[in-house]
């Protein structure tokens, strides 16, 4: 019993998807990160003015 596709058939959509999907995807994660970053950094900076009002 041997699997729908060989090697060289996986091999090949492999590539394929690292040169197309994995870039964009990593990309993706550092944008999404950065914007993490923003986002924590804001709220920190709003309770610090929040409490120096104080």
């Amino acid at each position: 019993m041997n699997p729908p596709f060989n090697r060289e058939q996986f091999l090949e959509v492999f590539r394929a998807y690292n040169e197309a999907v994995f870039p964009a995807q990593y990309f993706l994660y550092l944008i999404y990160q950065d914007i993490g970053l923003l986002v924590s950094a804001v709220i920190a900076w709003a309770f610090f003015l929040l409490g120096k009002g104080r």
